[in-house]
């Protein structure tokens, strides 16, 4: 909406509504640029407790890796 505005306006209100958009393009790449940090401390996070996991229950992350390759292995087996 904002570019369309600015397509037909000339002059100074044109130049106003081009800072305008360029100054909402900015704070919403700024918000990007937070949600993206977010979720990778979030990965990072869910990474190192799964490590840890792993680590401390061995016998437990295979049996369940096996169990998740075997459904996943049955479900695809029902495909064809």
């Amino acid at each position: 909406m904002l570019f369309e505005e600015a397509t037909t306006l000339t002059g100074e209100k044109a130049n106003e509504a081009i800072k305008r958009g360029m100054e909402l393009l900015e704070v919403a790449s700024k918000k990007l640029h937070e949600a993206q940090n977010s979720v990778i401390n979030s990965a990072k996070e869910a990474s190192d407790c799964t490590e840890v996991y792993v680590k401390e229950n061995p016998w437990r992350a295979i049996g369940a890796a096996v169990g998740v390759g075997l459904v996943i292995g049955v479900l695809l087996g029902r495909r064809r």
